[in-house]
């Protein structure tokens, strides 16, 4: 990140920010963690938080947390795809309507921001009956959803689609050899998944 965004303000200004941001009561700041340590802090967090003002076109981090068991709840960024990615799980504040045809944003808007916090709070303070039925859905819907096997499908037509329409590479790569390649970790990837679910929420079936 130094290398990529050291001439940038807000890069300055995040640094300078950081120590005091992290050095609080319940915060803790886990860097550089492998696949499996995240797959597992997502299994053991209560809920995944998400304030960002910015327009991401994609958010396989909420996927992971969903299907371990993290109840997104984000800023919900009307010019955002998360919203489409997690869906009614969401348990943040309602997608900011744009006025005048400005959105409204998380960050520098103060009414907006604190929509957000009070709806952290919200989720915070609800039954445990309540949590673990948005809870088991959630994961059952995201599970059903985002499995690597109807993924890889989807896009394994559209490579055999390119392909037979003439585009001839992806990426660099030919795509007759993507569309034959497998992931040989699959299977293990998605029983670990499915283990770690079930250790840390106690679900007996996924």
């Amino acid at each position: 990140l130094d290398a990529k965004f050291s001439a940038s303000q807000w890069y300055a200004e995040m640094k300078q920010a950081f120590p005091r941001l992290t050095n609080q009561t319940g915060v803790f700041f886990r860097p550089g963690l492998s696949q499996r340590q995240i797959a597992r802090t997502f299994a053991s967090a209560g809920f995944a938080l998400l304030p960002t003002s910015l327009p991401e076109v994609s958010a396989p981090h909420l996927v992971r947390a969903m299907v371990m068991g993290a109840i997104p709840i984000t800023s919900r960024e009307v010019l955002s795809c998360i919203n489409e990615t997690v869906g009614d799980f969401d348990l943040g504040p309602p997608v900011g309507v744009p006025q005048g045809g400005v959105p409204v944003h998380v960050h520098g808007d103060a009414g907006r921001a604190r929509l957000w916090v009070d709806s952290v709070v919200t989720a915070a303070t609800r039954s445990e009956e309540e949590v673990a039925e948005i809870r088991d859905a959630m994961v059952e819907a995201s599970r059903a959803r985002y499995r690597w096997n109807d993924i890889a499908d989807q896009w394994g037509v559209m490579f055999r689609r390119a392909h037979a329409e003439g585009n001839a590479t992806t990426c660099g790569t030919p795509i007759a050899q993507v569309v034959q390649r497998r992931d040989p970790s699959e299977k293990a990837n998605d029983e670990f998944l499915k283990a770690e679910a079930r250790r840390m929420h106690g679900t007996e079936e996924l």
